[in-house]
């Protein structure tokens, strides 16, 4: 019988971050290998001594995000906004 290992998918998280990209890394980090994305990113080092991949991007550049997502098997986009951007988007449901 053959066993075959399989290499664990690999995925870009923008927002890795943030509260839910962190929560997800946490709830999957050793599930999957991650490309860690966000525009600040000093509350990721420990993601680095963990084996993923730690990236300074801002989303809004499209051949940056083109080269983030070079080898890349899924995307989860883990933005959440907040502050004053969530109450103009939402002034009524207090979301």
């Amino acid at each position: 019988m053959t066993t075959h290992t399989s290499m664990p998918r690999r995925i870009l998280l923008t927002g890795a971050a943030g509260a839910i990209g962190t929560a997800f890394r946490c709830y999957a980090g050793d599930r999957y290998w991650f490309r860690l994305a966000d525009r600040v990113t000093h509350n990721l080092a420990d993601a680095a001594t963990q084996g993923h991949d730690v990236l300074v991007l801002d989303i809004a550049e499209l051949a940056a995000c083109q080269e983030a997502c070079k080898t890349i098997d899924t995307v989860i986009h883990a933005f959440r906004p907040c502050g004053r951007a969530l109450e103009h988007r939402h002034p009524h449901r207090g979301l």
